[in-house]
């Protein structure tokens, strides 16, 4: 199964996308997509959220990348 969640951020709304165990991809979106969530995706906003507050240099999420 897909997860998704859209958060807004200082440079727009991103789209997260997630597995049960990996995040898959962070999108820009222009609309708010469905959000069902899961705890790789909240831990990602979390992350994102420091990043975009000076708070974080160096990300723990584990990655699946394709393509």
């Amino acid at each position: 199964m897909i997860y998704s969640k859209t958060i807004k951020t200082p440079i727009g709304k991103l789209g997260l996308y997630a597995d049960d165990t990996n995040l898959l991809r962070i999108t820009f979106c222009a609309a708010d997509e469905k959000d069902n969530s899961n705890e790789i995706l909240t831990e990602t906003e979390i992350q994102l959220q420091e990043y975009f507050a000076g708070k974080r240099r160096e990300f723990t999420i584990p990655l699946k990348l394709e393509g």
